[in-house]
Order: structure tokens, then C-alpha cells, then sequence
């Protein structure tokens, strides 16, 4: 069995406050092991919050668990260049920028958020997701939406790759 490093509390917590970081400690010192702890923290804090085990955080899910490389992301009634399309992702950055997009798309359509600023919003970032192109024009996304009609009740869900199959 494996023993456990004790950090320093005083690094950790300075390493918390992004006081310490890659650029500025060395490598195989106590500060730059308290860094790359933090950082393993916030992984396993944030893949727990999203309903994955630690392990699988870590990269080592357990028997029966799923990779978190092998998760999809659908996602319907998505405005896309070519209209709109049902959306399937397999990274959580591009589920993220899907989820955000949608937010966006809502935002829009129920006056929240400014056409122009939909559109320059949308012209500057990466608009791939899966294999289709976000649609970065304001108007484009309200007429295809009102052409598709109510979207789906559900506008999302997760899979995991083995427990599809």
C-alpha cells in the first residue's frame, strides 16, 4: 500500500489562493507538491459535484465504473449552421460550450440578451461541437428555433459509453 504525503498546511492554503503555482516554484519541492495537490483536489471536488467517483476522477474508475473520456453528451434542438440538429459531444468542454450556447439561445429568445451581443459573442469563439458548427447569427437561430417549434422537454442527457452497450 502506497503511503500518503503529509502537505504542509501553510502551502496548501497559499496554493489555494493561486499564491503558489507552476511558474513560480520549483519542481520536487514541497511548494510544487502542494500546487499539484490543490489542483488534484479541485479535479476530484469538481467530477464528485457532477456525480463521479473519485476514481474515477483520478482516471481509475472502478470495476463496472465508466472512463470519463467514454461520457456523451446529447443535446436537442440545437440551432446549428446547417438548422437545427440533435448534438452529440464526447468531451465536457464541448458539453460545456453546447450547454452555455443553449443558455445563450434562451437568453435570446426571451429577450435577456441583445442580438448584437448574441452575435458578437458567438462570431469570436470556437463553435464546434461534435460533428456540427453553432450558428453565430442572432437572427438565423430565432427563425430556425420558431421554424423547428417547441423544442423537446428535454434538452440534454448523459450517457455513459458502457453502460449504453
Amino acid at each position: 500500500m502506497p503511503t500518503t504525503r503529509k502537505h504542509d498546511t501553510k502551502l496548501l492554503a497559499k496554493a489555494r489562493r493561486g499564491e503558489l503555482t507552476r511558474g513560480n516554484t520549483r519542481p520536487g519541492t514541497p511548494a510544487r507538491r502542494a500546487v499539484y495537490r490543490v489542483a488534484y483536489l479541485r479535479r476530484v471536488e469538481h467530477a464528485e459535484q457532477h456525480g463521479y467517483s473519485r476514481g474515477q476522477a483520478r482516471g481509475h474508475p472502478s470495476r463496472g465504473q465508466v472512463r470519463l473520456s467514454e461520457v456523451t453528451y446529447d443535446f436537442f434542438a440545437v440551432p446549428t449552421t446547417e438548422g437545427v440538429a440533435d448534438v452529440t459531444v464526447t468531451s465536457s468542454r464541448e458539453a460545456r460550450r453546447v450547454g452555455q450556447y443553449l443558455r445563450d439561445v434562451r437568453d435570446l429568445l426571451e429577450d435577456r440578451i441583445d442580438v448584437k451581443v448574441f452575435g458578437r459573442k458567438w462570431r469570436r469563439r470556437i463553435r464546434t461541437a461534435g460533428e456540427h458548427e453553432l450558428e453565430p447569427d442572432a437572427e438565423a437561430v430565432i427563425v430556425m428555433v420558431f421554424q423547428a417549434g417547441p423544442g423537446p422537454s428535454e434538452r440534454y442527457r448523459r450517457l455513459d459509453a458502457r453502460a449504453a452497450s
